[in-house]
């Protein structure tokens, strides 16, 4: 009933794992700006230094007067950078605390995995989330057995895609519904809505392709989703 490809690959996926805690480059972030702050301030002198002899400008201003307001004038343009910095460094916070709270979100949905479904699930699971990648397997195809080894790796390096699979065997209504006639087929959905699938290893290069380069044609087939 499916076309596919048998080849000698028995290679199976491993769990890939969740990246590390942020924390620590924060606090170096912190550590840095501060650092950046001081060094701007102008230095204190230990000792009193001899007041120069003062010099009448041709505009009738002593010289050291004038120095004085160049300081000034040095001083409040860094404060202004330093305001700015200040801005972004808040911005930067408010964003690094949105991402954390979407992770946790993402988390909670199952997404950073890679997990296989029954029927009855399909269609929670896919409604679900905003962003889901769906393969359609049969467990005797070599072809689905190497899909499955790259998106063990994928899953956990696009959080925003909930990574499932569905046996084609066990699931002949969805894949009537969505004509699946080649596997492994992975279909892509926002919102619910299929918008648009990997047919086979169709321009991945063949058998042996990189997994940057599946990652590559999802990024092109859903991530862009979220750009429009």
């Amino acid at each position: 009933f499916f076309s596919h490809h048998m080849k000698s690959s028995g290679l199976l996926p491993q769990e890939a794992s969740l990246g590390a805690s942020q924390a620590l480059d924060n606090a170096v972030e912190d550590l840095e700006f501060r650092n950046y702050l001081l060094s701007k301030r102008p230095k204190q002198k230990a000792e009193q230094a001899p007041k120069p002899m003062v010099m009448m400008s041709s505009k009738g201003k002593a010289s050291g007067q004038e120095d004085n307001e160049d300081s000034g004038d040095e001083w409040d343009s860094l404060l202004d950078d330093d305001a700015d910095l200040e801005k972004l460094r808040q911005q930067r916070i408010a964003q690094m605390k949105k991402e954390q709270e979407d992770e946790k979100q993402f988390l909670a949905k199952w997404h950073g995995e890679y997990r296989e479904i029954i029927e009855q699930e399909f269609l929670p699971e896919v409604t679900g989330s905003v962003l889901v990648a769906c393969h359609f397997f049969h467990k005797d195809f070599e072809r689905c057995k190497i899909m499955d080894m790259h998106l063990h790796t994928i899953a956990p390096q696009l959080l925003p895609v909930k990574f499932i699979k569905l046996n084609a065997e066990k699931a002949g209504f969805f894949v009537a519904k969505l004509s699946i006639k080649t596997l492994p087929t992975l279909v892509f959905f926002k919102d619910g809505v299929a918008v648009d699938r990997l047919i086979g290893f169709d321009g991945l290069g063949g058998d042996e392709f990189a997994t940057e380069t599946l990652l590559a044609r999802i990024q092109h087939g859903l991530m862009q989703e979220v750009e429009e």
